[in-house]
């Protein structure tokens, strides 16, 4: 009986991952359940589908293969969820680059399609997405171990029985793969067949001439084909200015050339952790190294290589990431994919919210108000730029915050502080950090907590906490900060 790959996957982000996942992306639990049901069948279409094109089994097994997804390492998601924001921001990150070569140029539609089907955030759907996909491949691999052993033969025979499982896909999805002829599903090209034993006897020359023109055809293309079958990876970290590289790549000519473009861009100290393996395919780009290493010096920037897909994430302004994008573009083959590696903003903004509810939650009946105003101190609201209106995610953080105090102690009055970064003008980053704590205080009196509790004031961008030279420290700057108040509230 065939394994319904559809199933195992919704039930790996069942349950309690489910919660988990939606506390983490600050989405309905609902609405997160209801994107699951769209990604199942969404990347098992895209494998079945890749399989069954000429070579796809192969170039899948070959990537599963590279990424570790041999079934040698399962770990469940529940598990590495249990890290909070960062264990899920780890996964997308390496789900990044797999999405790209998985789906090349569809990557954007599905994410958008992903989105309308279930309601959630397009930002959100893409993070789900890109740690959906190594989930796939690590339980596909697991399965492999279990029933027979990590072979390109059985992966082919695992996703060939897929087809039963796919007949009725979600409105809408087969145009976001590009999917036009749902009978190819789950059909994986069978291997040549061998000469028949019918071919035996008084007539086994012309197969013994077959044979040898076979082979001597095989030598000759052998010497003119590409070398290598696995994709060559690369990892560029700009953290802060600090190199975080490595590498999967074939010689070592092509890995003292990045090494040696890395100290270039980076400065001596620079390192780049890289593995050899003549299987690896050719860089093709190797010669425009420099630029792309020079594109990449805006800290923050995260770029991902995997054969021909390209992801750009990390701590970037919209502005920087399309200023990177732009550049690189360039330096690559038309026929490399570029992809939106993980936000980690976003990722950043989920772990602090759940980490100030959970410390909420752990106050109690009677609290002191320095407790309050550290559990608050954990969270981030990430207002829109310009603007003084709470952002929904942060919507039930308010609510709980609401709840607590008005069980604070008598005469206990909380200052709510505004504070932006240094980008405009002073005046301007005054009234703005005023207008966001003002937001909060009257989004937490609307909710019932008296106004005599609260104080709002507004100090524009004169207390920065972090360098306001890169987009992490501007992040951290950007901030309400909550504090026993010095004078009381009006």
């Amino acid at each position: 009986m065939a394994t319904n790959l559809i199933e195992l996957l919704t039930t790996e982000l069942g349950g309690d991952t489910l919660r988990k996942l939606a506390g983490l992306l600050g989405e309905p639990e609902s609405k997160v359940q209801t994107a699951v049901g769209g990604i199942a069948p969404a990347l098992v279409a895209t494998l079945a589908n890749k399989a069954s094109s000429g070579g796809g089994l192969a170039d899948l097994f070959n990537l599963m293969k590279s990424s570790g997804f041999d079934g040698t390492q399962a770990r469940s998601l529940g598990s590495v969820l249990d890290g909070g924001g960062g264990g899920m921001a780890d996964l997308v990150s390496k789900g990044a680059p797999l999405l790209a070569s998985l789906l090349g140029g569809r990557q954007a539609g599905l994410t958008d399609w992903l989105a309308t089907f279930s309601g959630i955030g397009t930002k959100s759907a893409g993070s789900l997405l890109g740690l959906a996909a190594p989930t796939l491949l690590n339980l596909l691999g697991g399965t492999m171990s279990k029933s027979g052993g990590f072979t390109q033969a059985a992966l082919g025979q695992l996703l060939g029985g897929q087809g039963a499982f796919l007949k009725n896909l979600p409105s809408g999805l087969t145009s976001a793969l590009g999917i036009t002829d749902l009978s190819r599903l789950g059909v994986v090209p069978a291997p040549v067949a061998a000469v028949s034993q019918a071919a035996k006897g008084t007539n086994w020359w012309p197969w013994v001439i077959l044979g040898l023109l076979a082979l001597l055809a095989l030598w000759w293309f052998a010497g003119r084909a590409p070398a290598g079958t696995i994709d060559p990876r690369v990892s560029i970290l700009n953290d802060e200015g600090k190199i975080v590289c490595s590498a999967t790549v074939r010689d070592e000519p092509t890995k003292s050339a990045i090494l040696a473009s890395a100290k270039k861009a980076f400065g001596e100290a620079a390192t780049c952790d890289m593995t050899v393996d003549p299987n690896v395919k050719a860089i093709g780009w190797l010669t425009n190294i420099d630029k792309v290493m020079a594109a990449l010096k805006r800290p923050g920037a995260d770029f991902q290589l995997n054969g021909a897909a390209i992801t750009l994430g990390g701590w970037l302004s919209a502005a920087d990431r399309k200023a990177i994008g732009d550049d690189l573009r360039g330096l690559f083959d038309p026929s490399v994919s570029f992809g939106e590696g993980v936000d980690k903003a976003a990722a950043a903004i989920a772990d602090a919210k759940n980490k100030a509810l959970a410390a909420l939650a752990a106050l109690g009946g009677s609290f002191k108000a320095d407790a309050f105003t550290a559990a608050m101190n954990l969270a981030v609201i990430n207002f829109a730029s310009g603007s003084a209106e709470i952002p929904a995610d942060s919507q039930d953080l308010i609510a709980r915050a609401a709840v607590v105090l008005k069980t604070a102690p008598k005469g206990t009055v909380i200052e709510v502080g505004g504070h932006t970064d240094n980008t405009g003008d002073p005046a301007a980053n005054q009234k703005l950090s005023e207008d966001r704590a003002n937001a909060v205080r009257n989004a937490l009196t609307a909710a019932g907590v008296p106004g005599t509790v609260l104080v709002a004031r507004g100090y524009g961008d004169t207390k920065p906490v972090a360098s306001n030279d890169t987009e992490y420290g501007r992040f951290r700057n950007r901030r309400i900060e909550y504090a026993i108040a010095t004078t009381p509230a009006k």
